[in-house]
């Protein structure tokens, strides 16, 4: 029964978030950018709530198997130093290395994006920050480490990818190698620390930056 729980979740998990970029856009046909946006993060979040749930009351086990433990200093610092990783190294080398590979650049996702309030954006990298860590980090990597033999690596790279291809339907080619650059700093972190506050954190003032960024050009 529990590995049948671990098969919803990890549907879930992976395919959840594409699934709503690719969809969303035509069932909010109509609808202003901002409440697109607004709704979609609460489809996130509801993905978020599922997993949550399949966790503690389906497969039974405590949050701390999503690396959900109690925060210490150690969560914020490491948190900050990705942050600043991520920032200031890793996406100046992604950018780089897209425009080499001469892939689509990120402007059909930025279109997307320019006309709505700096709040909503905000709370577009908190939502992003929290909820994609839970899934792509916090869940897959555990799961899919557990149902791979305990290969850490192994789960660790199938959610790797799944996480950088996510971002392919809204984004469009270019963010995915971007993406996986900046993914593989997340899951290392992860890997090593387990400490799924640490990711939330580091994702989340990278995204904070960036989409701050966005609502100023």
């Amino acid at each position: 029964m529990r590995h049948v729980a671990t098969f919803v979740g990890l549907g879930i998990a992976l395919l959840g978030p594409p699934m709503m970029a690719a969809l969303t856009p035509r069932l909010l046909r109509g609808l202003s950018a901002t409440k697109a946006n607004l709704l979609g993060q609460l489809g996130l979040w509801c993905l978020g709530g599922l997993i949550v749930n399949i966790t503690l009351f389906w497969e039974q086990r405590p949050l701390s198997s999503l690396g959900l433990i109690r925060p210490t200093w150690q969560t914020f610092l490491w948190g900050a130093i990705i942050a600043a990783g991520l920032l200031y190294v890793v996406s100046p080398v992604g950018a780089w290395l897209v425009g080499w590979l001469r892939l689509p650049d990120f402007e059909s996702g930025l279109s997307k994006l320019r006309d709505i309030p700096a709040s909503v954006l905000l709370l577009g990298a908190l939502s992003a920050g929290v909820v994609e860590e839970l899934l792509y980090r916090g869940y897959a990597i555990e799961r899919l480490s557990e149902l791979t033999g305990h290969r850490v690596w192994l789960g660790a790279l199938l959610s790797l990818l799944s996480f950088a291809l996510a971002h392919w339907p809204f984004w469009g080619l270019g963010s995915v190698v971007f993406t996986f650059i900046g993914g593989s700093c997340l899951t290392l972190l992860y890997v090593w620390k387990r400490d799924l506050g640490a990711n939330m954190l580091a994702h989340t003032l990278t995204a904070i930056v960036q989409l701050l960024a966005i609502s100023n050009t």
